[in-house]
């Protein structure tokens, strides 16, 4: 589940996109915020159905809920909630396409998690068009727990690409600098993240711009 490092940051993909760091108590790690404050004006209708669980070693981490916020933040899809869903099937032989044509879907994305030996865990996640019945893709990503989340963004990168042609970027990491305090007593703080500004890590941190 290791992310290729690219030197294009995620939020040059983004339309319209604002990246928002806010700063709590110095040296707690400045939170960042990327806000879409706008999208294409025809956003791809798109379901993404909460996966089957692998409980308790993915830690909790809702694979799917991972993967519709990376979709809907893109300002590219717009994602059908949860509520709204007619079923809630895990592979593509359980899905009836006209209901999801129904609900307003487009494109369907069904998966699992489960333990795949040696401690890692398998994400399987299937694409279906739901107007055509194409099987846009099924693939599959093993990894340890820890990279569960990365696992996650993966999978937003391959649906990116297949319905849009542009390559994903949600598994790259952006860095940025946080700034608290006033000057003359101004902290700064270089933190690497994932592109949805989780799984901060402190780089450095100066009293000094950086």
């Amino acid at each position: 589940m290791k992310s290729t490092e690219r030197a294009s940051r995620i939020l040059r993909r983004l339309p319209a996109a604002a990246a928002i760091a806010t700063c709590a108590a110095w040296p707690v790690l400045a939170q960042l915020k990327i806000e879409i404050t706008s999208g294409v004006t025809d956003p791809v209708p798109i379901a993404v159905v909460p996966f089957a669980r692998a409980v308790p070693a993915d830690g909790g981490l809702d694979v799917a809920q991972v993967i519709q916020h990376d979709l809907q933040g893109s300002g590219r899809f717009r994602a059908l909630q949860r509520e709204r869903m007619p079923a809630t099937p895990t592979t593509a032989a359980g899905v009836v396409l006209a209901d999801w044509k129904s609900a307003g879907s487009d494109y369907v994305v069904v998966g699992r998690v489960t333990p795949a030996g040696a401690g890692e865990l398998a994400v399987d996640f299937e694409l279906l068009n739901a107007l055509t019945g194409e099987h846009v893709a099924h693939q599959r990503f093993t990894g340890v727990p820890s990279a569960l989340r990365n696992a996650a963004h993966r999978v937003s990168d391959v649906i990116y690409e297949k319905i849009l042609g542009i390559r994903g970027a949600f598994a790259t990491r952006i860095a940025y600098v946080a700034v608290d305090g006033q000057p003359p007593e101004q902290h700064y703080q270089l933190i690497v993240a994932d592109a949805d500004g989780e799984n901060q890590r402190l780089i450095l941190e100066s009293r000094f711009p950086l």
